[in-house]
């Protein structure tokens, strides 16, 4: 199903930065794009304190709705009935109320399934409704905090990093690409970034969601950037866009911005399937 959206009080980079903060469009081909950018809208909400809360209004087939976030909560209003006023929901729920799921069926909400890095293991509990409610509700809580961590360390604002020392060289620079060149991950879970480093000197950053559809992950696209290499502090390093200074940490991390990435050893298609998203 597709979505078309009408976001307010928030900027296209989901900050508040922008003057006037001018309302924006954007189309969505499937539900796991629209969910993953009003995770996006929650996490700001969540960050900064704002006069107007952001919103965004939402056309999914013959059904209009809005939705709010505060203080990283949604809360959903359909334009055309009057039972369903003000919900507080999960970003996986918005689409399964445009879809026109009852109620009921919409929030059974399931503990939520548990991965292993690279084996996508699912482990089921068998506590009752309640319990798991508690704990996908604490779940919830720690995906908020992470992601809101990740996204304040990894997000593309310049601004927020100052001009890394660096000297560029270039006689060791095939050498440095041929050792490096690999797929890096902070993490395997929702809300982590990773990146890939080209024998060519390419680096391409992504971020990673879980797609209900594909019962696995996918990959987001944020930015890529040629490479110089060089020296920073006497130690080998990479710079792209005069902000991302990788560093590498023996064979197996490289460090960018005091978080590091493990080599995944193996192409992004094994890390999960890449998308394009539509801001």
């Amino acid at each position: 199903m597709q979505f078309s959206a009408r976001f307010r009080h928030i900027d296209s980079q989901f900050g508040f930065e922008t003057e006037p903060l001018e309302a924006w469009t954007a189309d969505y081909e499937n539900a796991d794009l629209l969910t993953i950018d009003l995770n996006r809208m929650a996490i700001a909400s969540s960050q900064h304190a704002v006069l107007d809360f952001p919103e965004v209004e939402i056309c999914g087939g013959q059904r209009r709705a809005t939705v709010r976030a505060i203080n990283g909560q949604l809360f959903y209003s359909d334009l055309q009935s009057q039972n369903r006023k003000d919900l507080k929901v999960l970003p996986t729920e918005v689409a399964r109320l445009l879809e026109g799921q009852s109620l009921d069926t919409v929030f059974q909400r399931e503990e939520a399934d548990v991965y292993e890095p690279l084996q996508h293991q699912v482990y089921r509990s068998g506590s009752s409704r309640t319990i798991g409610m508690l704990a996908l509700i604490g779940m919830c809580v720690v995906l908020g905090l992470c992601s809101t961590m990740v996204w304040r360390d990894v997000s593309d604002q310049p601004r927020l990093y100052r001009e890394p020392e660096f000297v560029a060289s270039s006689s060791q620079e095939r050498e440095v690409l041929r050792q490096y060149a690999d797929v890096y991950v902070s993490e395997y879970r929702e809300g982590a970034m990773l990146f890939e480093l080209s024998r060519e000197g390419q680096l391409s950053r992504y971020e990673m969601w879980h797609s209900e559809e594909q019962n696995d992950f996918v990959l987001i696209p944020v930015d890529s950037y040629p490479v110089q290499v060089g020296q920073h502090e006497g130690q080998t390093a990479m710079l792209a866009n005069e902000t991302y200074l990788l560093l590498p940490v023996g064979d197996e991390m490289i460090s960018l911005h005091g978080i590091n990435y493990s080599r995944h050893h193996g192409p992004l298609s094994t890390v999960g399937k890449i998308l394009n998203s539509t801001p």
